[in-house]
């Protein structure tokens, strides 16, 4: 998430223009941007959601296979 706050903040001050939103807020590319500079932001973008996304999966999916069991504690009073 620290990546995504930064390419939020570091988009406007290397478009140099107001960044505009769409109808469902999503931010739309600057025109008088890089097309490989944005294409470089789009990836790094999309890489960092694909992590999130893969994390959050595998503490899923490694609670299923280690049992539920394994991750209670047990107190002796």
């Amino acid at each position: 998430m620290l990546i995504q706050l930064i390419m939020a903040m570091i988009i406007p001050v290397l478009s140099g223009d107001d960044i505009e939103m769409d109808e469902n807020g999503c931010v739309k590319t600057p025109k008088n941007m890089n097309p490989m500079l944005t294409m470089s932001f789009e990836a790094i973008r999309y890489a960092s959601l694909l992590s999130m996304y893969g994390g959050s999966s595998a503490v899923v999916v490694s609670m299923f296979i280690l049992g539920f069991a394994s991750f209670v504690v047990v107190s002796n009073q």
